[in-house]
């Protein structure tokens, strides 16, 4: 299956026609991330699902007629909105949700709300930069990566783990670190 290589392409996709294909892509590319920030928000994994559910369904009735204008607002922001008006629409339906900080703060975030969905943003990309490059990088150039960078081991366990030197450890997270910025940065541009 090839996406498109930006949002914007993807947008025309679904806003054109019942493009399933197009739905796929965008619930593979945006559900870890909604379902990321519903977790962050107090929701259950059974929820979540619920959550993307209602995401995917406000979206489908909204890209009717839909055409992107970027003078408008970002995909991020009406993604964001999109998913803060479903949980809030739940928190209204099932008491069971009020975990939430309040249900005010979900109707009018504030600032204090933009951190957590920032904070979503930022591992949705780093995940997705994460996969794509798992076809670039050997296997034991990720793991080094993933045990001194990811999970913040002393690099020195990291190479005992790996049978590795130090150094090889310190090269694994810069030729890491450089191609996941730039994959990042690609992403983010690329969704306008």
């Amino acid at each position: 299956m090839n996406a498109p290589s930006t949002h914007v392409s993807l947008l025309e996709r679904l806003a054109a026609t019942e493009d399933q294909e197009a739905w796929q892509i965008f619930c593979e590319r945006y559900g870890p991330l909604i379902r990321d920030y519903g977790r962050r928000r107090g929701l259950q994994p059974s929820d979540c699902d619920d959550l993307l559910q209602d995401v995917l369904l406000s979206l489908s009735k909204a890209m009717s007629g839909f055409t992107y204008d970027p003078q408008k607002g970002r995909l991020r922001s009406y993604l964001k909105a999109t998913t803060m008006r479903a949980i809030s629409r739940r928190a209204r339906q099932n008491d069971g949700i009020r975990s939430l900080d309040t249900l005010e703060d979900v109707e009018h975030p504030g600032a204090e709300d933009d951190d957590p969905w920032e904070e979503a943003w930022r591992r949705h990309h780093v995940r997705r930069a994460l996969d794509r490059m798992r076809s670039e990088f050997n296997e034991r150039t990720l793991t080094a990566f993933s045990l001194y960078v990811l999970e913040g081991r002393p690099a020195q366990e990291a190479a005992e783990v790996l049978g590795a030197s130090i150094e090889a450890v310190y090269q694994s997270k810069s030729r890491v670190l450089k191609r996941l910025s730039g994959l990042v940065a690609e992403q983010v541009r690329d969704e306008g």
